[in-house]
């Protein structure tokens, strides 16, 4: 029974019915959603990247806004202390869950194989392809899950060995509930690669929205009735979310659920080639952040908190908005691209994509250091949030601010290597950073706190950069044809960062006998002034200097994109 637009009444024996077919002896049930109704907006088709990246950048924004909303309301609420510490290092070990069987099984081969079907066979063959990997890994995900719930308190007193045992406890309490949400989140992320593959991007970006909502609802509504427990089933209700909003738009695409399991099918094959050494890279990752929690743990309390809740997500932020969109856009049309062997138009994507990143996200670094301070007292300043907090957070957000931009692309190269079906390169990349970062970190952080954390992860942060970098031009050799245009970007980036550096400095010095920045509306109306004049000078300046990074978005609003559609 096919999907269409029409509103349908639940009819039970329509929703789930038999489909008896077998084929070299697999045999499957099939799941129909019948009744459900696609919103017709939702199923739209992104035609470039651009226009792809647009959207996801929005919904990174829209997302980012509603995290440094859920910050702030965990910032007055508990301050930079022991219950966000607790909140925090509780999901550790469910991330470890998600990262090994989700991010590492999907991430690398799903979209370059699922696109290979499309490209190659038929669709109903990539949805037959889909349906096995989600039951395959919907079943290592409860078995994985399960183990490591009974080794959790081991685990979270080796992890964290500067907690109290009672604060052990409650993280251990917390974790228990947190581990329901890999398995959610497993199934919303295959569904949302599957429908990036697809180019129905719109869906996806409403996700990661729901999402926060969730967890702001378990903060503001849940904990009063349920303590830290309701923290963590806000984080449960909020991948709920997550998931059920993918469901119509992937049943009108063609999905059906079913019950079979393949381990020998070709395309399955294909990903666990590619996901071990996916999966290692980002143990690897999780390492790395286990090591820095774990030394975070040893300072004063509340340094995980400032770390990772406050800090990170600053510098998060305009990553995911930029970085993260821009990747995400561009791993549909580089994986085609690939399939097809066409290297010229993988590379003209690569460094069109490329440059886009470093077009928005080194101004938002400049800005970022340039206004830290009255950034970090609008949206923590209150509340239990006390000043030796507030000098720690700007402090660790200056120094993460600088690596913005390596990080940044980073994102755009792992999926160009993943593209190209290449997990081994990235995989030496993550050790990079591992060993950058730790040596730094033991260095660094017995003198300068929470902020030499900060500094060893730039440091670390950079050097994979130029490994990833100078490895895909050596394996990719036509795409040093686009050097000299991507040089030429990054200078004129360069040149009106700083112009809009200084100006944004110069603005916030300007207002200063003007305002009353003891006030919070008088800090909001001196950030406000000094970030428009800043964005104001970097639009200028590019102007002057003809951009061509400028004239994309030009075209994306005036329908005159001419890069390559997906």
């Amino acid at each position: 029974m096919s999907i269409d637009n029409r509103i349908r009444l639940i009819d039970l024996r329509k929703v789930l019915t038999w489909a008896p077919r077998c084929r070299r002896g697999v045999c499957v049930v099939r799941l129909h959603l019948g009744f459900m109704k696609t919103p017709r907006f939702l199923n739209a088709r992104s035609k470039t990247i651009t226009s792809a990246a647009a959207i996801l950048s929005l919904s990174a924004f829209l997302s980012g806004v509603l995290g440094l909303v859920r910050n702030k309301i965990l910032a007055h609420l508990f301050g930079a202390g022991d219950v966000v510490d607790i909140y925090t290092s509780a999901f550790r070990i469910p991330d470890l869950v998600f990262t090994i069987l989700v991010a590492g099984f999907l991430s690398a081969g799903f979209i370059p194989v699922f696109t290979s079907y499309l490209e190659k066979k038929s669709e109903s063959d990539a949805w037959e392809f889909a349906g096995n990997v989600l039951n395959i890994l919907l079943i290592f995900l409860a078995g994985l899950s399960l183990v490591l719930l009974v080794l959790a308190p081991v685990l979270l007193k080796w992890l964290l060995p500067g907690f109290s045992p009672e604060k052990l406890q409650k993280t251990l309490e917390i974790t228990r509930i947190l581990f329901l949400s890999p398995i959610i989140l497993g199934v919303s992320r295959l569904f949302g690669d599957a429908l990036k593959s697809l180019r129905h991007f719109l869906v996806v970006a409403i996700a990661p929205i729901l999402y926060n909502i969730g967890i702001i609802i378990g903060i503001v509504w849940f904990y009063p009735l349920w303590g830290l427990q309701g923290l963590a089933v806000g984080v449960i209700f909020g991948a709920l979310l997550n998931l059920l909003v993918q469901v119509p738009t992937i049943g009108f695409s063609g999905f059906r659920p079913n019950w079979k399991v393949n381990f020998k099918d070709s395309g399955f094959k294909r990903i666990v080639r590619l996901a071990p050494l996916r999966s290692l890279a980002l143990i690897v990752n999780q390492v790395n952040l286990f090591v820095v929690t774990s030394i975070a743990s040893t300072l004063t309390a509340g340094s995980v908190a400032v770390f990772y809740n406050f800090a990170k997500p600053l510098q998060d932020f305009p990553i995911t908005i930029f970085g993260m969109s821009f990747a995400i856009a561009a791993f549909p049309t580089l994986s085609l691209m690939a399939a097809r062997k066409d290297w010229t138009k993988l590379a003209e994507n690569f460094s069109n994509t490329f440059r886009q990143i470093v077009f928005f996200l080194v101004p938002s670094s400049a800005l970022l250091f340039i206004l830290r301070a009255q950034i970090v007292r609008l949206l923590y300043g209150s509340g239990a949030f006390d000043w030796p907090a507030t000098i720690k957070t700007l402090d660790t957000v200056g120094l993460f601010a600088i690596s913005m931009i390596a990080q940044g692309l980073i994102l755009l190269l792992l999926r160009s290597f993943y593209a190209l079906e290449n997990t081994k390169t990235p995989l030496l990349g993550s050790l990079v950073l591992l060993i950058v970062n730790i040596v730094s970190s033991l260095a660094l952080a017995p003198s300068l706190g929470v902020k030499g954390l900060a500094l060893a992860l730039t440091l670390g942060s950079f050097a994979q950069f130029l490994f990833l970098w100078l490895t895909l031009r050596g394996r990719l050799p036509i795409l040093r044809t686009h050097d000299r245009g991507v040089a030429i970007s990054v200078l004129k980036v360069l040149g009106s960062s700083l112009v809009a550096a200084l100006a944004t400095r110069e603005a916030l010095y300007l207002m200063d006998p003007y305002v009353n920045t003891y006030t919070g509306v008088g800090v909001l109306s001196q950030t406000i002034v000094a970030s428009v004049v800043g964005i104001g000078f970097y639009v200028v300046i590019s102007l002057l200097l003809r951009s061509p990074e400028l004239g994309a978005i030009k075209k994306l609003f005036t329908n005159g994109n001419r890069e390559e559609t997906l």
